[in-house]
């Protein structure tokens, strides 16, 4: 993930790094220049040219850090719009190390968390764009975008999210099946619905989710079990709808 990192008046006035460097192996040069004219000069050359570069990454990756913090802290605070900003300048600057890949991911959240759910989708597709390095990661980005959808009212798309959530290893695939019902649910899909809160029965019957999703099926026209029985496969068994 390639990004143009910002200037700032601070760091025009700082020495420039690659530049200090750079002239440590030009005076390393003229210093040791027989030397340099074999194999094993040009050998220490290159070995000084390796050290600058790890200095300099290293280097990044320690304000990165920094800036990541400040920006979670923002976050923590509740500050979501300061936090977004914080997060996507991170990301713009810094999006070569791994917090400004992280950024990427904790900018949709704090967009999402600050209800501008358009600008949450594309963050979380341009997270997903570069496959993230976990499964867990994959798994909340896409969770993220599915939360998004729906809180834009595009329940049709949320419901394929919150499936492609679902389907991925990880501790979000129960929330994501039920987000999935309910985006099935809420467009209209009552066969869908009913389908999906039925799995979840039956993957999760110790889930703290089961009155709510028993609840939901009565309102889709099914009929709980009698007590102390339970239905083929877990299920509800089917009678009239009933309105809500």
């Amino acid at each position: 993930m390639t990004r143009t990192e910002k200037l700032r008046r601070k760091d025009l006035r700082e020495p420039d790094e690659f530049i200090t460097l750079s002239r440590q192996a030009i005076r390393f040069a003229q210093e040791n220049r027989p030397a340099l004219l074999t194999g094993v000069g040009v050998l220490a050359l290159v070995a000084v040219a390796v050290i600058a570069y790890q200095m300099i990454s290293a280097s990044r990756q320690g304000r990165a850090g920094v800036a990541y913090h400040a920006a979670h802290r923002l976050l923590a605070d509740r500050k979501y719009p300061e936090a977004a900003t914080a997060f996507q300048q991170l990301a713009a600057s810094y999006g070569s190390t791994t917090y400004g890949a992280l950024a990427e991911f904790q900018a949709a959240n704090a967009l999402l968390a600050a209800s501008r759910a358009s600008e949450a989708e594309t963050a979380y597709q341009r997270f997903l764009d570069f496959p993230p390095a976990t499964d867990y990661l994959r798994q909340a980005a896409q969770a993220g975008l599915a939360y998004a959808q729906e809180q834009e009212g595009r329940f049709a798309d949320a419901r394929t999210s919150f499936a492609t959530a679902a389907a991925v290893p990880g501790p979000l695939a129960e929330d994501a099946l039920l987000g999935a019902a309910r985006s099935a649910e809420s467009a209209g899909d009552q066969a869908g619905a009913k389908e999906l809160y039925e799995q979840l029965l039956q993957r999760y019957p110790a889930s703290d989710s089961q009155a709510l999703v028993t609840d939901r099926l009565v309102r889709l026209g099914w009929s709980p079990p009698p007590k102390g029985q339970d239905h083929p496969g877990g299920a509800p068994k089917a009678t009239e709808p009933v309105d809500d």
